[in-house]
């Protein structure tokens, strides 16, 4: 049986969300039995199914699917993003700065990217959760004096701003 990979990502990203329809539904059926035994089990798997769609429900506005798009890859010293809008290749060898970028700016969504910059070309921006973002991490050990406690201060803050992890 084949499934389409959209429908199978689909699937994946929101199963909780459908076990908990699932369980919320069959509560409702087990509450509506009116023993003593199906109230109390019917109340609980309801909440349980409740709790779990509640759960879905803030997944599906606090992560963009759209954030991480696209794929990045590291080949030869060169970090290559592959994106339809903004896509682009710069060289490990001619990076000036490194940089964090929390942008904070959009409806219910924390986005944060890394931002390569070299001296005369535009900078080279992708989401930190794009695909083969360990290959990029992996390739921060060619670079002396990287400020791995600014990344973990970055990744937790809320507020909109540029963190430099690393300069020429």
């Amino acid at each position: 049986m084949f499934i389409r990979p959209e429908v199978t990502e689909l699937l994946r990203r929101n199963i909780d969300g459908i076990i908990g329809c699932l369980i919320l539904l069959v509560g409702i059926k087990v509450l509506i039995s009116f023993t003593w035994l199906g109230l109390v089990l019917g109340l609980v798997l309801s909440l349980i199914g409740f709790g779990l769609i509640v759960g879905a429900w803030q997944k599906l506005f606090l992560v963009s699917v759209f954030e991480g798009a696209g794929l990045l890859e590291v080949n030869e010293r060169q970090v290559s993003y592959l994106h339809i809008v903004n896509g682009g290749v710069i060289s490990l060898d001619f990076i000036d700065r490194i940089s964090l970028i929390t942008n904070a700016n959009t409806f219910m969504v924390q986005k944060r990217f890394w931002c390569l910059e070299q001296a005369g070309i535009d900078s080279l921006i992708f989401p930190i959760s794009v695909k083969g973002i360990e290959t990029f991490i992996g390739s921060l050990a060619v670079f002396s004096n990287v400020d791995y406690g600014i990344i973990n201060v970055a990744l937790k803050d809320k507020s909109k701003k540029k963190y430099v992890v690393w300069q020429r």
